[in-house]
């Protein structure tokens, strides 16, 4: 689960795919191969969610309280739709907002994941 982890983060960082770089494929062609690849990887971390949110604890620092959570992993809660994890985006959200945090962008990833996954 780590490599695909990574290999998405990099992605979400906007970070060229190498083991596309080097391939003669039209923007078009390209575009819809990393789609498939995207798509099958994000099945993988689905079909295995306590794996995946493993991972995403102890390498993106994903844990309640958490007043540094990484925002690929905020993100890729969102994108996979992990309605189980509102709990600690909540929990890191009350904590960064509790200890008057400057972190703003990271407050507002926190919300705006809960109102996409509609947490309660």
């Amino acid at each position: 689960m780590g490599r695909i982890l990574h290999y998405l983060e990099r992605r979400w960082y906007g970070e060229k795919a190498e083991e596309n770089i080097a391939q003669d494929l039209d923007a078009s062609e390209f575009a819809t191969r990393n789609l498939v690849i995207e798509q099958n990887l994000r099945a993988v971390l689905v079909r295995n969610p306590n794996q995946t949110m493993e991972v995403l604890s102890d390498q993106y620092d994903l844990t309640p309280g958490n007043l540094a959570p990484s925002p690929f992993a905020i993100a890729l809660v969102v994108r996979l739709k992990m309605h189980s994890e509102c709990p600690v985006l909540q929990s890191s959200q009350q904590d960064l907002t509790r200890f008057h945090s400057l972190n703003a962008p990271l407050l507002k990833a926190l919300a705006d994941a809960q109102a996409t996954l509609g947490c309660t």
